[in-house]
């Protein structure tokens, strides 16, 4: 979470969702795409589209991002792949249910940038402002059922890539925002298998003392079969 003077200093990068790092020796070109290939029909850039409109539009006495305990991860969820979100409350620990067939995406360290009222920052500029930070980031962890995913600069199962999502506009919280990107490190799990999981993940930017740490620990249930 943020302190206020760090509020200030990055006002024009808002930071959602579990903090992860860098100091790694994946690049991305500015307005490039990392994560092409595509996925359940669509690349990572676009899956993270889809994810900054679900978190975005859900109202804040139920989003997820200020969520800890037990938690309705179907709010908003639509199709195939469902999404998890990182806390704005400082360190999380969330229990809920998804069924045997959703692949779970979500952001281990993800920031946005866009324009607000008044402002003109092109998109290139947009984008040097998230690389910019995103590459402050350091001390990267994240593990499902204790074994730790590799950061990868190529499309596989299990692994977090980082890349720059194409420039989208939203309308939800924030009201209508024309022009929005982001840059950040995200993970795609295949659909887990029946029973308990935990997905655990922490990183840390120094600089700024700037420190999260969420756990899911998920029931995957059948919901054909009514278990």
């Amino acid at each position: 979470m943020l302190r206020k003077n760090q509020k200030r200093i990055f006002s024009k990068v808002l930071i959602t969702a579990s903090i992860v790092a860098l100091a790694l020796t994946l690049s991305i070109s500015a307005g490039g795409e990392e994560g092409k290939a595509k996925i359940f029909g669509k690349s990572y850039g676009q899956w993270s589209v889809e994810w900054f409109k679900w978190v975005e539009a859900i109202p804040e006495d139920e989003n997820p991002l200020f969520s800890d305990g037990e938690v309705d991860l179907s709010i908003g969820q639509d199709g195939k792949v469902w999404f998890l979100a990182g806390s704005w409350i400082g360190p999380a620990e969330r229990q809920g249910t998804v069924p045997a067939d959703k692949a779970l995406f979500f952001p281990i360290f993800n920031i946005w940038a866009y324009n607000s009222p008044g402002e003109t920052y092109t998109e290139e500029e947009l984008r040097a402002m998230c690389e910019g930070f995103v590459d402050m980031v350091s001390v990267l962890s994240c593990t499902v059922d204790g074994d730790a995913l590799p950061v990868s600069s190529v499309l596989r199962p299990k692994s977090i890539l980082r890349f720059q999502s194409p420039a989208f506009a939203l309308d939800g919280i924030l009201g209508e925002v024309d022009l929005v990107v982001c840059d950040g490190y995200w993970v795609m799990l295949p659909p887990l298998s029946e029973g308990e999981h935990e997905i655990h993940f922490h990183a840390e930017i120094p600089e700024y003392e700037i420190v999260q740490d969420v756990i899911y620990n998920i029931t995957v249930v059948d919901e054909d079969n009514g278990v």
